[in-house]
């Protein structure tokens, strides 16, 4: 597939494991909170959409992992925020 435009905005991709979902320095809200400090705030390219999972980053078949992949590969967003590496997966596929 050749993308012809891809479209100006960050995406942000946050995800917790059943054993991080309690953990405060891993939840939802202090990933969101610290991409936003210190990704989205500094920059001048506009919010597109956030993508959220609720599963172990071994598992490659998160529903909205799979979704931002499909999106990005679609130009629906220029820039991906993470909170760290390990959010986006923990494996090869």
């Amino acid at each position: 597939m050749v993308v012809e435009q891809i479209i100006p905005g960050w995406a942000t991709y946050l995800r917790v494991s059943d054993e991080d979902k309690q953990s405060p320095e891993r939840s939802f809200a202090m990933q969101r909170h610290s991409i936003q400090k210190q990704l989205l705030t500094p920059s001048t390219v506009p919010f597109s959409r956030e993508y959220t999972d609720l599963l172990s980053g071994t598992t490659p078949n998160r529903k909205d992992y799979q979704e931002m992949l499909s999106d990005a590969e679609t130009g629906k967003f220029s820039h991906l925020g993470l909170y760290r590496a390990d959010r986006f997966g923990r494996n090869t596929v």
